[in-house]
């Protein structure tokens, strides 16, 4: 066994778990952000009105909050490596409906995505803590990249594909040539990697074999705090990327300059995601909060309500520091589900952090928009985003607190 550490034995990098999942992260994300780009295509093609097309955005959505409920059934029936397997599957399966050009291929085939990408969201995270149990805030940094990067590649690539001549089906699904690879690649290579890695990096001995429901987990106040904190920064990137645009184009900017403003704050989360637990693991983390909480809302402040003429640099200064802030965000909320003190219930409060959360964030830009029908405008609205990482924040507060309480009254570690 102990020669299994030496890092001799360490399978080489191409076959490493790591590298795999993040792939697969990326995957949860691609084939379904390649829809938006390409929406007023779409809807010419099959004939969709409006109502009908936004509910290529709300099913994925409701999707992830509903099934990742499965998860923690689906892990005690198989193991990991099979969960695993599965969703990419799902993700491959929907992608091949899509292909057909009807109305039924494309929503059929988004809600076989949207099932396969619930069940990753709160899979994948656990199998990071398993696999990689002293290094998994680290990791989860690199999941979270993992789904930018996928999310900025589906929205980028559509519309030039389209433009190159490709069908529209084609351009939404060509991702499929990834998902295969993804397939293929994971089992090659995990049996390998999870086989000396995991041994390399043995689980806590408290750990036990057999995992708790979602039942058990729910009646845990702190469960609940991970729950709203995932919702909470959810509900922000989600109304974020539903509202920005608009907001921008009604003080002046045209639609391209408001949509690479987006793809803009997508891409700045990167090194935020991947440097985001380190906000938290700072022996000052009560001040780098604070800070930290100033930066993104005067952030989000530049980016939505910058009116100074001839400084529209400052939207994209905005843009920038906003994106990087709600890349930490998101990591900060995988760490405290990872570093649940009582391991075999991890699986459970991933899935119901991520079913809540995702629920959450398909609602909240539905009411968001009824507000600003009733209201009769749309700068109470954005405020109130704006104000959102305040929330946030405070939550993070309550979780790092009562995870630093003594193992008897408490029952997480960050």
């Amino acid at each position: 066994m102990s020669g299994l550490e030496s890092p001799t034995h360490q399978p080489p990098i191409w076959l490493r778990a790591i590298v795999q999942l993040v792939l697969i992260s990326a995957l949860l994300r691609v084939t379904i952000s390649s829809v938006a780009p390409a929406l007023p295509v779409i809807q010419q093609a099959l004939g969709l009105d409006a109502a009908a097309a936004a509910l290529t955005s709300t099913l994925p959505l409701l999707c992830f909050g509903l099934f990742a409920f499965a998860a923690p059934a689906l892990l005690r029936r198989f193991d990991i490596e099979l969960t695993v397997t599965l969703l990419v599957v799902l993700l491959l399966a929907g992608a091949a409906i899509r292909f057909s050009p009807t109305w039924w291929g494309l929503f059929g085939g988004t809600v076989v995505i949207g099932i396969g990408a619930a069940i990753g969201n709160a899979v994948v995270p656990v199998a990071i803590r398993e696999f990689y149990p002293r290094r998994a805030n680290r990791y989860l940094g690199l999941f979270s990249a993992g789904l930018s990067v996928g999310a900025s590649l589906g929205a980028g690539a559509t519309m030039p594909l389209i433009g190159a001549g490709f069908a529209w089906q084609v351009a939404i699904n060509v991702w499929i040539v990834l998902n295969l690879l993804g397939l293929v690649w994971w089992l090659i290579g995990w049996r390998i990697a999870h086989a000396e890695e995991r041994t390399a990096e043995a689980l806590r001995p408290d750990d036990a074999p057999d995992s708790l429901g979602i039942r058990q987990v729910a009646r845990r106040g702190e469960v609940w705090l991970i729950c709203a904190h995932m919702g909470a920064q959810s509900a922000l990137f989600f109304a974020l990327m539903t509202w920005v645009p608009s907001w921008l184009q009604a003080q002046g900017q045209d639609a391209s300059a408001s949509g690479l403003v987006l793809s803009v704050f997508s891409l700045a989360s990167l090194p935020g995601a991947i440097l985001g637990a380190r906000v938290i693991e700072t022996r000052f983390w009560r001040g780098v909060l604070v800070v930290f909480t100033v930066i993104i809302v005067g952030a989000l402040a530049l980016l939505c309500f910058n009116g100074l003429p001839g400084a529209t640099w400052l939207v994209w200064a905005g843009a920038l520091v906003a994106g990087a802030c709600q890349g930490a965000l998101l990591t900060i909320s995988l760490t405290f589900i990872t570093g649940y003190r009582e391991t075999r219930a991890i699986p459970a409060v991933s899935a119901l952090a991520n079913g809540v959360g995702f629920l959450v964030a398909a609602v909240l830009p539905f009411g968001l928009g009824w507000a600003a029908g009733r209201l009769g405008a749309l700068e109470p609205v954005i405020w109130s985003v704006v104000a959102l990482p305040v929330v946030v924040v405070a939550l993070t507060f309550a979780l790092k607190l009562r995870a630093q309480r003594p193992a008897s009254g408490a029952s997480m570690a960050v």
